[in-house]
């Protein structure tokens, strides 16, 4: 959800939609990687509303049973604005199943809110 999260909002003279532009534009992507164990995705996009760019980063393996999500966000623009970046991860089978268990490196990912991101030119700047 980026940038901004909920439902549609007005900033800054623009009005953006219920969970943010970023999840109605379209996306390039490329293999990076792809064996028997393991695929590597870059996903890629421009936003028209605002000066950011995306790039989103999935990584399937196999002999650690685990996915990947690593995304950055780049303000090509000379204005520092504020946004909301979430993240509205939904998965089903066959990843989601009987006996699915949920780990994360930093339990903190699944608990912290920051109350706001602001971005400057190629930099993100996180406020609790």
């Amino acid at each position: 959800m980026f940038p901004n999260a909920g439902d549609d909002s007005f900033y800054n003279g623009v009005t953006y939609n219920y969970h943010g532009e970023a999840c109605q534009v379209p996306w390039r992507y490329e293999f990076v990687n792809q064996t028997d164990l393991i695929v590597v995705i870059k996903f890629s996009t421009r936003l028209y509303k605002t000066p950011y760019s995306i790039e989103r980063i999935v990584t399937i393996d196999v002999t650690e049973q685990s996915l990947r999500v690593e995304e950055s966000i780049t303000n090509n623009g000379e204005q520092d604005l504020f946004v909301e970046w979430g993240q509205h991860i939904a998965f089903g089978e066959p990843f989601i199943g009987p006996g699915t268990r949920y780990a994360s490196e930093n339990d903190r990912v699944c608990r912290t809110r920051c109350s706001f991101i602001t971005f400057k030119k190629g930099c993100a700047y996180l406020a609790n």
